[in-house]
């Protein structure tokens, strides 16, 4: 819940990867359904903005969390895809051309207007989202001299 915002943007964008997987063409699905991602955090292709991203030629098994790149939710039973373009590097089965080819255009696809929420921030919001299927990232449309104040908490599970 916001506390304070900027005197302008401050957008939160969240896309239901659901959606993006579901908004996929069959032959698509069909390709990506027994690939397995590498993941870092900053370590993806449009992840530059974190410190120390890692060279190509480095040990991925060591340092990578590795997922499906279609995952199940636990509780809808509905498959989404799981990457973004911050800390998805690459997937494992491919070469790695033909992995960033890919894993951009999933990206691109993922994050359409019609799989997408943009959410402009006003004192006092609350928001709730599924973190198990959708992902969400700052627009980065504010002034960085001003202050952003939120508080998020985390639900593990509802009974």
């Amino acid at each position: 819940m916001p506390i304070e915002v900027k005197s302008e943007g401050e957008a939160t964008l969240f896309v239901d990867m659901c959606a993006a997987y579901e908004t996929l063409d069959a032959d698509v699905q069909a390709r990506v359904s027994g690939l397995t991602g590498l993941h870092r955090h900053g370590a993806g292709h449009f992840g530059t903005m974190f410190e120390n991203p890692l060279d190509d030629h480095q040990d991925e098994d060591s340092v990578y969390a590795v997922h499906p790149v279609v995952k199940v939710h636990p509780v809808s039973g509905k498959r989404a895809l799981y990457l973004n373009e911050t800390h998805s590097r690459r997937f494992r089965e491919l070469e790695p051309t033909e992995s960033v080819q890919l894993l951009s255009r999933l990206v691109v696809h993922a994050a359409r207007p019609d799989n997408t929420y943009v959410h402009d921030w006003s004192v006092g919001d609350l928001l709730i989202w599924d973190q198990r299927s959708t992902i969400h990232w700052a627009a980065g449309d504010f002034p960085p001299d001003q202050q952003r104040v939120k508080v998020r908490a985390i639900v593990e599970e509802f009974e």
